[in-house]
Parts: structure tokens; sequence; C-alpha cells
């Protein structure tokens, strides 16, 4: 499969904890696409506006239904978890057949 990554240019001071949660959702979303989604192709999009950092993990694969399964899913409930630790918000988007969009919006304090 295809990854890209773009990043934003300017740098933000963030505590190891802060460092930590965040590789572990991008982790989280990564693997969820490898794993479940039979993704060709997985997309990890940065941006920072006004100290908001808006990253968001897309892949096309399989998708699912996040109202009937996303519960079932561990995973999902951790990146839910490492969003409300920061102080961020987490949003899940998907179709079956159309992929999945995972997003976190988190303003930097």
């Amino acid at each position: 499969f295809r990854t890209l990554m773009d990043l934003p240019q300017k740098q933000v001071q963030l505590s190891a904890k802060q460092r930590r949660d965040l590789m572990l959702f991008v982790r989280e979303a990564t693997r969820n696409a490898v794993k479940h989604a039979k993704a060709k192709g997985i997309r990890v999009d940065w941006s920072l506006e006004n100290n908001t950092l808006h990253l968001a993990v897309e892949d096309d694969g399989i998708g699912f239904d996040p109202v009937t399964q996303g519960q079932r899913r561990n995973g999902l409930g951790n990146m839910g978890e490492r969003a409300k630790n920061l102080g961020g918000r987490f949003s899940i988007t998907s179709k079956i057949e159309e992929g999945t969009r995972v997003s976190l919006i988190w303003p930097i304090p």
C-alpha cells in the first residue's frame, strides 16, 4: 500500500505525554487501516492553524458502519481516549466500500 504524509512547517513544543498520545493516535489509525480496512493507500494530513492541530488519517479501504461496529472496536475507543487526554475532539467518518477518515482537532495549549 501507499502512504502519504503532509506535516505543518511550524514547530510546536509538546510535552512527552502529548507527543506519546499523538503518536499512539496516529499509530492506531494507520494500524486499523492496514489490519482491518484492507487499504491500498493511507494518507496522513497535518495542519496547524491558530495553534490548533488538524490531523486526519484517511484510507481507501473497505470502510465500516461506525454506529454498529465502532462500539466493538477497542482501537477506536483508545483513539477517543487519547483525543480526550489531549483536550481535543475525535471524529470518524466511514462508509462501506468507500474507506474511513479519522480526525483529531486539538487546540494546543
